[in-house]
């Protein structure tokens, strides 16, 4: 198969993919999303999900045209970096108001910072590449006449665009795998709380995937054909729109149909005591990781704070630094 048709079936079907996952949550989107407040995480839902749509979309149509100029060619990939980076940053954005949730005020400034720093060397690759990268329009085998936008020449340390972003996910993920083993050592189960499970679970494999995917991307552009690197581009941006997204929906499905995460008859009977201080938990969690806040929301972290002092609640001293 000739290399740019491959390369873009590759960049429609993830359009297909991030569509289809689009499709199957509309249900949840229109319960835990439109239905509530405007909040910071109903923006950031909102741009990820529908920037991100737009990208996929924009990026499977707008060089297939028939006279298609080269001036179009760099203004369309200069848009659509600029496009893909913005939806990376506002899935990183989410996974930050997660972690903030979980250790309030002390990390912070950590996270602030570390951010700022990847935005600064991430905007200054690309700015040194733009000079660098060249483009051409080529005849495709979609059609007679058809054309394509190609990359036919890159500098050879483009790939360390890719490092910045892939450090400040594994500090991400470090954060969290510290609440995990601070739940695992207070309490001898990692997961926690129902809502405190959702959130740990979520930043897992929102960092290996994205990790993989992020790290397959950086090797491709180092070692393949500039032709080529659209293909793992457009899957890596496809995973960050539906996780991005998955990290919000699922949280909130978590709270407004709870679902039991205690397996054992043990397990059950030992936390059965503290059922209800877990439902507050459980309120404030999703509150303060979602922004969609309810009435009450003030007695619910007085009584959280008075029911934390008699007792060790399945980790909750993580969620109790909010208050």
């Amino acid at each position: 198969m000739e290399n740019y048709t491959l390369v873009h079936y590759a960049q429609v079907a993830a359009t297909v993919v991030t569509l289809y996952d689009h499709i199957i949550t509309l249900d949840l989107e229109a319960e835990l999303i439109w239905s509530k407040r405007w909040s910071k995480s109903k923006i950031l839902f909102l741009i990820c999900r529908y920037f991100g749509d737009g990208l996929l979309i924009y990026d499977s149509l707008v060089f297939l045209e028939r006279n298609i100029s080269q001036k179009v060619c760099l203004i369309g990939f200069g848009i659509i970096n600029c496009w893909a980076v913005l939806i990376i940053w506002t899935s990183q954005i989410i996974m930050q108001l997660r972690i903030r949730t979980l250790y309030g005020k002390r990390v912070s400034l950590c996270l602030t910072l570390s951010f700022l720093g990847e935005i600064t060397a991430v905007t200054a690759f690309q700015v040194i590449s733009i000079m660098d990268l060249h483009y051409d329009v080529t005849n495709s085998e979609l059609g007679t006449g058809v054309h394509m936008c190609m990359r036919i020449t890159a500098p050879p340390y483009i790939f360390l665009f890719w490092i910045p972003i892939l450090i400040f996910e594994c500090l991400l993920f470090v954060l969290s795998l510290r609440i995990a083993y601070r739940n695992c050592l207070e309490v001898g189960n990692w997961r926690g709380a129902s809502l405190l499970h959702v959130l740990l679970r979520d930043n897992f494999w929102h960092f290996v995937c994205a990790f993989a995917f992020y790290a397959v991307t950086a090797v491709t552009w180092l070692t393949v054909d500039p032709r080529y690197w659209s293909i793992p581009s457009v899957f890596a941006y496809s995973m960050t729109i539906t996780l991005g997204c998955r990290l919000v929906l699922n949280l909130c499905d978590a709270f407004h149909h709870p679902r039991g995460m205690w397996n054992t008859p043990s397990e059950t009977a030992a936390r059965s005591r503290d059922s209800e201080e877990v439902g507050r938990a459980r309120t404030v969690s999703l509150q303060f990781a979602t922004g969609i806040a309810s009435q009450g929301l003030e007695y619910e972290l007085d009584v959280l704070k008075e029911s934390s002092r008699e007792s060790s609640l399945e980790g909750l001293d993580s969620i109790q630094s909010v208050a």
